[in-house]
């Protein structure tokens, strides 16, 4: 886990931390850091954060949805041409 650089929906430092820990046992944040991945976050709320590590596309939120769907394409795409 140490060379992914990922990031997620709920950092650690989202608005309703109390209620989101009453759901959930960790922050996914968290425990990917305990495991050694580099996690990436946005330095404002809800503003896009894409992370690519290898062939690893991860978004922190649905600010980031187009462009994680635009950087699939064009990772699938330049696959298709190296075949």
């Amino acid at each position: 886990m140490s060379f992914v650089t990922v990031t997620d929906a709920f950092s650690s430092t989202f608005d309703n931390y109390e209620v989101i820990m009453a759901a959930v046992p960790y922050f996914l944040e968290t425990r990917l850091e305990e495991l050694g991945a580099k996690y990436r976050k946005s330095p404002e709320m809800w503003v896009a954060m894409l992370c690519v590590d290898g062939n690893l596309v991860t978004g922190q939120n649905l600010a980031t949805v187009e462009l994680m769907a635009a950087k699939v394409v064009d990772m699938l795409e330049r696959r298709k041409h190296t075949y």
